[in-house]
């Protein structure tokens, strides 16, 4: 038998497993000194029937296909997909996989790195990873009563591929925290921003109030005058069915009648005056 040269894959008691450099496999003796696995190493063929040729056929393809999985699996899971910023006064910026996991985490600003030391979210999902990211937050009192009664709003800004962060959204809502989600540069969330609307809200009351307020005035005004105009009407009719001033009236239309005959008789003595005059004229000229 002639010497065969390959790589080890398998050491057994007295022979080893060659894969050759054509992706055969065989069987050589081993000499004294043992050869070790993934070693190159020469040794005299043993001879072998069918069966195990054949049983080292599909080894080998499984061992490829196995070896070609892996590698395409932790190239994927290596990969980051995703790039998110949280940024509440700490700002962290953390990569995720295809999986929802955490890549890498960097800490953006003073505060952000002393939050990343204190937590440990590596390889963890990211809903888990900024849960912990805000539970730690609130210890540093970088989140208390003044954060949130200040009305400030938390900054989640997602690049690239959407990710899972449901847990992490009801924990905000929980605490009652204003956040903004951005995907991709958009904002897809608002979430509990009932403080500003509530104020806003307030200040539209307000507005209402104060046109209530003149509306009110005004009716109030218009009825007054309506009230006046009223009362002068209803004086203008006691007035006028009052007997007295209806005496008053009779007496003056009485008055004014009489003067008028008078004045009319004294035209009438004054055209008879007039008239014999005239007559002791005519007789004088004759």
């Amino acid at each position: 038998m002639k010497d065969k040269k390959g790589i080890v894959i398998e050491v057994r008691e007295r022979t080893a497993i060659l894969m050759s450099s054509q992706g055969e496999f065989i069987e050589v003796m081993v000499k004294k000194q043992r050869p070790e696995i993934g070693q190159e190493y020469t040794g005299e063929m043993v001879k072998y029937n069918k069966k195990f040729t054949h049983f080292y056929k599909i080894a080998a393809v499984a061992c490829f296909l196995f070896v070609l999985i892996s590698s395409s699996m932790a190239y994927a899971y290596f990969k980051p997909v995703s790039t998110i910023v949280l940024t509440i006064n700490p700002s962290i910026e953390l990569k995720v996989n295809r999986f929802n996991k955490v890549l890498k985490v960097v800490g953006l600003n003073n505060d952000g790195k002393k939050i990343i030391n204190e937590v440990n979210i590596k390889n963890k999902s990211i809903d888990d990873a900024l849960n912990n990211i805000l539970k730690q937050a609130k210890e540093d009192k970088f989140i208390n009563d003044s954060y949130i009664k200040a009305d400030k709003t938390v900054s989640l800004d997602i690049q690239g591929r959407n990710v899972n962060i449901t847990s992490f959204k009801e924990n905000i809502i929980k605490d009652k925290i204003n956040m903004d989600v951005k995907v991709n540069g958009e904002i897809k969330e608002h979430l509990n921003n009932n403080n500003s609307n509530k104020n806003k809200e307030k200040g539209k009351g307000n507005i209402r109030n104060i046109d209530n307020k003149e509306s009110k005035k005004e009716n109030n005004s218009n009825l007054k005058e309506s009230i006046k105009n009223k009362n002068n009407n209803n004086k203008i009719k006691e007035e006028k069915n009052n007997p007295a001033n209806k005496n008053n009236d009779s007496n003056l239309n009485n008055k004014n009648t009489l003067e008028n005959k008078n004045s009319n008789k004294k035209n009438n003595n004054q055209l008879k005056g007039n008239g014999h005059f005239n007559k002791e004229n005519e007789k004088n000229k004759k």
